[in-house]
Formats: C-alpha cells, sequence, structure tokens
C-alpha cells in the first residue's frame, strides 16, 4: 500500500508507519536512560503496547504489529513483548481507577468506578480520526467485561478541521487579487475584522454538525439496547475536550440515572491507560466478538445434508468429501473470554499430505453452511506442517485459537510427532 505525503510523492505505508516507530522506540529508549544515570536500555529490555483503534480490523493490526517488528520494536521470535491494545479499553482501564477529582465534569462523589461491582459505563473515545465506542461492566476486583462489541465511525475531529478548510476554500475560492475584506462580501457567517478572520457561532456549529450528530446517533444506539443498564458516559481523547461535542451529549443523555464523566486530560487516557493494560493484560475479562469467524475445511460427505456439486474424492479415490464446508468458531455478538480456546481435530484428505492450509473467514451472519455463500469474507489463512506421513490419513492435527484477546491467536500441534507451534494467521496476502 502507498500512501503520498501532502506535495504528492508516495512512498510504502509499510515504511512510513516503520520508520515512525523506530523514531518513537529511539526517543524512548534515549529519555530513559537520560534519567537512569545514563544506564544503556535495548529494545528487548521493554514490553512494548501499541494502541489502535478498535473497530480496525484483523489485517489493520497485523499491519501495526509488522511495522513494529521493521521498526525494531521487537523480533519476529519474540514478538510477545509487544502488547496491541485497543484505545478504548486503555481509556477504560485509566478512567476506571480515578479518584473523583480526577474528572472535570459530573463528579463520581468520591466514588471510583472500580470499587462499584456492577457498574456499566459506555467509553466514547475521540480521536482525529476516528470514534471508538466500547461498553464496559466492573467486575470483581475491578476486572472488566465487554458487553457489547466495539463500535463506532470515522467522524472523528479530523472532519472538523476537512470542513474548515472547505470553509476558507469556499471563502479564498476566487483567488483574484483584490482587497481582502472583498473575498467576504458574500460569505455568510465569516467576516474579515482587524487582521482576523470572524465566523459566527452558528457557523461554527455548522462545522462540528454532521460528527457530533454521528457520535450522538451511536451512542444513543447502545443506550437503546434493553440488555443494558448504562450508569456513566466517559468521553475520552483529543477531540472530547471540545465544548461542542461534550455539551451536545450532555443534552442529550445526562440524567440522574447516566452521568456523563470527561477525565481531566482526556486526551492522554488512552496512553496512560495503556501503560495498566500492559502490567495487566488481562484486566478485560472477556470481549464481544464483532463477527462470526470460522475456517472452511473439508468435511466428510453426506447427502443429506452437503450440496451434490460439492462432492470430492481424494486422490486414492477412498475418501469422499464435501468442499468448502464453514466450520464455525465464534458467533457475532458472543462473548468470549480472554483465555477461552476454541479446540478442534483434523485429519488429512491425501495419505502423503505434508501439511494443511486452513482459509479462514468472517461474516456478520450468524451462521452459514458454505465458504461462497453471500456475505463471506476470506480474511486470512494458515499452514499446518505434517512431515510425518507414516499414518496416512490416520493423523491428527489439533486447532487451538483464542478470540477474546485484542489480535487472534492460533496453536496447532501435530498429534503424530506431537510438535506444538504458534500459527500465524496471515491477514494481509487477501
Amino acid at each position: 500500500m502507498m500512501i503520498s505525503d501532502s506535495g504528492g510523492k508516495l512512498m510504502e505505508a509499510m515504511k512510513v508507519f516503520s520508520e515512525s516507530l523506530r523514531y518513537l522506540k529511539d526517543h524512548a529508549l534515549s529519555m530513559i536512560s537520560n534519567h537512569t544515570n545514563g544506564r544503556t536500555f535495548s529494545s528487548s529490555d521493554v514490553t512494548w503496547v501499541l494502541t489502535v483503534p478498535a473497530i480496525w480490523n484483523p489485517a489493520a493490526k497485523q499491519f501495526t504489529r509488522e511495522a513494529a517488528i521493521q521498526g525494531g520494536l521487537v523480533t519476529e521470535t519474540d514478538s510477545s513483548k509487544l502488547i496491541i491494545a485497543l484505545e478504548p479499553e486503555a481509556a477504560s482501564v485509566w478512567c476506571k481507577q480515578l479518584p473523583s477529582d480526577g474528572f472535570i465534569s459530573e463528579g463520581l462523589d468520591n466514588n471510583i468506578l472500580e470499587q462499584n461491582t456492577g457498574t456499566q459505563y459506555i467509553v466514547v473515545d475521540c480521536g482525529g480520526g476516528t470514534v471508538d465506542i466500547t461498553v464496559h461492566q466492573i467486575l470483581d476486583k475491578g476486572i472488566l467485561k465487554e458487553l457489547h462489541r466495539a463500535s463506532g465511525n470515522d467522524m472523528g475531529g479530523g472532519t472538523v478541521d476537512a470542513k474548515f478548510k472547505n470553509l476558507l476554500r469556499h471563502t479564498f475560492g476566487s483567488q483574484k487579487k483584490q482587497d481582502i475584506d472583498l473575498f467576504f462580501t458574500d460569505a455568510q457567517g465569516v467576516s474579515w475584522s482587524e487582521g482576523s478572520i470572524n465566523i459566527s457561532f452558528s457557523k461554527l456549529e455548522e462545522l462540528f454538525r454532521e460528527s457530533v450528530d454521528k457520535i450522538v446517533q451511536d451512542i444513543r444506539a447502545i443506550l437503546l439496547k434493553p440488555e443494558l443498564h448504562i450508569d456513566y458516559i466517559l468521553l475520552v481523547g483529543g477531540y472530547a475536550s471540545c465544548k461542542i461535542l461534550q455539551n451536545e451529549v450532555k443534552e442529550q443523555f445526562s440524567s440522574p440515572k447516566c452521568r456523563i464523566l470527561c477525565p481531566v486530560d482526556g486526551e492522554l487516557a488512552v496512553a496512560k491507560g495503556a501503560v495498566l493494560y500492559g502490567v495487566n493484560p488481562k484486566i478485560v475479562a472477556s470481549r464481544v466478538s464483532a463477527l462470526t469467524y470460522g475456517i472452511v475445511f473439508a468435511s466428510p460427505f453426506d447427502p443429506a445434508i452437503h450440496k451434490v456439486e460439492k462432492r470430492r474424492e481424494n486422490e486414492a479415490k477412498d475418501y469422499v468429501y464435501c468442499t468448502d464446508v464453514f466450520s464455525r468458531f465464534v458467533q457475532n455478538g458472543q462473548s468470549v473470554l480472554c483465555d477461552q480456546a476454541e479446540v478442534c481435530m483434523f485429519n488429512p484428505i491425501n495419505s502423503d499430505q505434508t501439511a494443511m492450509t486452513f482459509p479462514f473467514y468472517s461474516t456478520e451472519k450468524l451462521d452459514v453452511m458454505y465458504a461462497d455463500e453471500p456475505g463471506m469474507t476470506k480474511i486470512g489463512q494458515f499452514v499446518v506442517n505434517m512431515p510425518d506421513i507414516s499414518k496416512g490419513r490416520y493423523r491428527e492435527v489439533k486447532l487451538e485459537i483464542r478470540f477474546g484477546l485484542t489480535e487472534i491467536e492460533a496453536t496447532a500441534t501435530d498429534m503424530t510427532s506431537n510438535e506444538q507451534e504458534s500459527v500465524r494467521l496471515d491477514f494481509m496476502t487477501q
């Protein structure tokens, strides 16, 4: 993927991201050394936490990890020292332990969120690009449970910037040489006075209206869920410090049953929470799957349930199977524990087969039968080696996949040799 700079020059996105991360890494290590009597630290001494929007797909998260590896934060063999944290979750981890004076509006009456077991709250992380929304409930010992799958939009503060630029383009669009005040003759809500551009408040609100309305719409959709009983709405992120956004959310949703909270230095809530999350990644005990995930495999053919056109035979003609069968691991909307693993056993199709390839699919549907059904998307694949063919088709591969983490992790075990390997899911080559 290529991206362009302000002048239109193209460069590989991976190069831009990896070098940016390399600079941040070098700067961080230098700052640490300067404050520890000159002691030198290397990347391997650090557990790195990178935050990403919760609405990013697995390919985007993999891209971030690849960029971190190329940027020298971690190596391929020690990538476990890099933690991918979801931004609204990180903010939630920070906010739940704040005292009442850590918020700038509608205080907590000296209560700390994590001390109130059962409390439900929405975290709205308003950044420049995305607005990420997640719903958490406080469990015992301050552990968090996600109640609703991460949602959001791309209507962050950057949309306001874009509308402001368009306002300037419209005002100065003619580009002809004239007295500057003449540009404002026909402008609505914009004027020139003593060297400054004056914008009326109603015109200013227009710049925010589309973004604010979309944020309010997404929050309302969650509050209307009958199974949820929201006590607080937390506004975090740089854009959340905007009074127009804050006032609109308060006007729409503030009530004795649901209070609006904005932490002091809300733009730092994600960064500070990421540090706490890095110390204890299991502080989020469960998450809600945004999609139905599974793999496609060859199942023994059953004429009673399988389509005849999907009937196949192996090379030795001693095994009849159905191709393109979807095996669901996790269902859309399902709550998944962080340490919960889905386990399946698979056999090879051919007796001399030395590897299995598992295509990984997702869909918004709750369940499907075949990979070629409408709405199915191939999002990755993994290959498992099976070098020992002495048992022919009577071999098994045990596959364990964890969906409750911020990244999908898998482990495969060739039961013949009892060798285990971590399977790398490739989401970027589709």
